[in-house]
């Protein structure tokens, strides 16, 4: 994620959890190297009107996904999101949420992907305007023919 909308997201307090936490999966991955991988991301951060913040949201949501190859995100999802947005109109400044959806093939030679996402908005005292960031990150990778994933290892 980048600084900008890090700033949303992550509190300080809290960053070595999330780097301790990526470096166990990511080690768990690639114990032995995939056959292919493809990293995507995907980003906007935009200064909204209050008024228009949900119809805005679920559009920019669904361009963020498709920047991804995603031809959707989870319906209710969207639908969260964008009535916590609502809030924002009432002038509560600051909402956070994270998504994580992870598909594991075990089959061998299985296709895998991961997608982390992160969002907030906070609203700005001097126009009123709420600045609104999403970012997605999805991993797509595939074992080797001869590789499954096993479900028993921790």
């Amino acid at each position: 994620f980048d600084r900008e909308l890090a700033q949303f997201m992550i509190p300080s307090d809290q960053a070595s959890h999330y780097k301790e936490a990526y470096e166990t999966v990511h080690k768990a991955i690639y114990s032995i190297a995939p056959k292919s991988r493809k990293i995507k991301r995907s980003r906007q951060v935009l200064s909204v009107p209050p008024e228009k913040i949900g119809d805005i949201v679920p559009v920019l949501l669904k361009d963020v996904a498709a920047d991804l190859g995603q031809t959707e995100l989870d319906q209710a999802l969207v639908d969260k999101i964008t009535a916590k947005a609502k809030y924002a109109k009432l002038g509560v400044s600051g909402m956070k949420e994270r998504y994580s959806k992870i598909r594991l093939s075990f089959e061998k030679g299985g296709t895998s992907n991961i997608i982390v996402g992160a969002l907030g908005y906070r609203k700005d005292e001097k126009t009123d305007e709420i600045k609104f960031g999403v970012s997605l990150y999805k991993e797509e990778w595939t074992e080797e023919e001869y590789v499954k994933l096993n479900r028993k290892s921790k």
